[in-house]
């Protein structure tokens, strides 16, 4: 039997209209959230920047 695809992140209605605001007024986007405990611990949004060392290894548009 395959098993369900699931969503690496789950949102809500509100958060998606927002995320597609962001996209109109920037274009693409990525989030990130660092495990770290001080600088970064809260989820950032950034412009979508394809030489980044963490968009080239774990993102993918949107």
């Amino acid at each position: 039997m395959s098993q369900p695809n699931p969503s690496r992140v789950a949102i809500t209605a509100e958060a998606g209209e927002l995320i597609a605001k962001l996209v109109d007024r920037n274009g693409p986007v990525m989030f990130h959230q660092s495990g770290g405990c001080c600088d970064g611990s809260s989820p950032m949004c950034y412009p979508w920047v394809t030489s980044s060392p963490v968009t080239a290894t774990f993102c993918s548009p949107r």
